[in-house]
């Protein structure tokens, strides 16, 4: 954090700081029973998967709310815990996000949950009722009159979003309404919303999609598993309930790319519904998820800079942390991982060429724009918003000032990166891969969550492909916290599970 963030003893802003998370990021509740269907334990999340029906079916969208109906499931409020997805990785709670902003000066620090599962242009609606409704409350809250008195010079209170992931194409499909004038109130509305909103912050959103929702949405959850001993039939016995609720999730399919990212030799291509209807997507979820990716498209930061001229716009995107960023042609003709990208040669998508981003979200060619304020992070996609030099960035915004940084992640930086898998079993060994090291001296912690003990490291070796990895074997069931490098360190989690 810089110094004059921490030295900060008086409300920075009289503005509300509203946190949108990413999928997986809010806890939901079926209302009419009452139990928690996303946000248990770990531990007990891959138990609840043993009982079939228990969760999955519980998560699975019903007719009526693929329909619109979206009554039947409540978000309580953000995860408590780390919560998994397979494609997805862990998320981890923004209990640190919140905390580190409220520490530095932001007085107000909300949060919206919202139903991850379904469409975000729906939840994009409820978005901007909640902004209206709670922004009328909090200009008539004493706390909020007393710090507009502490800064007279500042406008009437209006919102900062901070968007993490899947959260940021919320955002983005409400500054298209506000700019269509699709929203309750019409012009009148829209004009309102659009004055309210004073600053945005994206965190690891994939404006372009990831490549990784192309599993997810064609239910083909293993063939995005590691390759540990024993753990894919495991994995397959447990998940294939889950993997055919993530296929009617109508925000999985929102998440698919909408760049080149089907690999064929050396030409890189859009994927063709075709191909995605043929491995398992369903087809008018399909068609809706790209009516919704052709209207949101054309609102990239660049548009909303211009678009809402008032508007101070922020990215923090992960660096350097390999990332599957395209889809290549199994010999069945199904699709394969690749950490291979295009880029563009006389205006035509060729490669290949090493891939980069945050472990989920692609760094792709034209993603950063002049004028746009871009900060990359040396972290992985679920870390980025637990993360000091982000929180810098957000308290910027509540400056009414862009906040440069080299935190975490400048050019001068050394591009460690950190490729884990996502599960393993007990007493197996877990080979975690790295990239960048210049020698096998760094760093590396395995940390057991629960009870803070170190696993010790069996061994580190160079791979044949230029990578590094090492090797430890987990005594415990539960999470573990991968680090490597000088603090802060790169962080990733791996769920330790037991084939009992």
């Amino acid at each position: 954090m810089s110094g004059s963030a921490q030295s900060q003893q008086y409300p920075l802003t009289n503005d509300l700081v509203l946190i949108v998370p990413g999928i997986m990021g809010s806890k939901l509740v079926d209302q009419a029973t009452g139990k928690t269907i996303w946000g248990l334990d770990f531990k007990l999340f891959w138990q609840a998967l043993t009982s079939p029906g228990s969760l999955t079916d519980r998560l699975a969208p019903r007719d009526e709310e693929l329909a619109g109906d979206r009554r039947r499931v409540r978000a309580t409020g953000l995860i408590e815990g780390p919560a998994w997805l397979s494609c997805f990785g862990f998320t981890r709670p923004y209990t640190d996000l919140v905390q580190g902003l409220r520490d530095n000066g932001v007085e107000a620090v909300e949060s919206f949950p919202y139903d991850w599962r379904l469409d975000v242009e729906g939840t994009a609606r409820q978005l901007a009722a909640h902004i209206s409704a709670r922004l009328a409350e909090w200009r008539n809250d004493p706390r909020q009159q007393a710090i507009h008195q502490q800064l007279p010079d500042n406008p009437p209170a209006g919102v900062i979003l901070v968007a993490h992931s899947m959260g940021g194409l919320v955002v983005r499909a409400l500054l298209r309404l506000i700019a269509a004038e699709e929203v309750e109130g019409g012009s009148a509305g829209a004009r309102q919303l659009s004055q309210s909103i004073h600053g945005l912050a994206y965190l690891g959103v994939p404006l372009r999609g990831s490549a990784q929702a192309v599993w997810a949405a064609t239910g083909r959850y293993t063939d995005f598993i590691s390759d540990s001993k024993g753990l894919p039939d495991l994995v397959a016995s447990r998940l294939s309930g889950l993997a055919t609720a993530a296929a009617r999730m109508p925000g999985v399919y929102d998440l698919l790319p909408d760049y080149p990212a089907l690999r064929e030799g050396e030409t890189f291509t859009r994927l063709p519904p075709d191909r995605l209807t043929g491995w398992g997507a369903d087809p008018a979820l399909l068609d809706a998820a790209l009516r919704r990716h052709q209207a949101d498209a054309a609102m990239t930061p660049g548009a909303i800079l211009q678009r809402f001229d008032h508007l101070i716009l922020t990215k923090v995107v992960g660096h350097w942390q390999p990332t599957v960023t395209s889809v290549e042609l199994g010999s069945a003709g199904q699709p394969q991982p690749s950490q291979t990208r295009y880029r563009v040669v006389s205006g035509q998508a060729v490669g290949p060429v090493a891939s980069d981003g945050d472990g989920t979200v692609p760094r792709l060619p034209g993603d950063d724009q002049d004028g746009e304020q871009t900060v990359p992070v040396r972290q992985r996609h679920n870390s980025l918003q637990n993360q000091e030099v982000t929180w810098d960035q957000i308290i910027g915004l509540a400056e009414n000032q862009y906040r440069q940084s080299i935190t975490l992640g400048a050019a001068t930086e050394a591009a460690i990166g950190l490729d884990p898998p996502d599960l393993a079993l007990v007493g197996q060994p877990v080979q975690v891969e790295a990239t960048g090291l210049d020698n096998l001296r760094t760093a590396w912690r395995m940390t057991h969550l629960e009870t803070g003990l170190e696993a010790p490291l069996d061994r580190r070796e160079w791979l044949d492909d230029g990578r590094a990895a090492a090797w430890f074997k987990p005594t415990l069931p539960g999470l573990y916290r991968i680090e490597l490098g000088d603090r802060p360190a790169v962080q990733e989690l791996i769920g330790v599970v037991s084939d009992a």
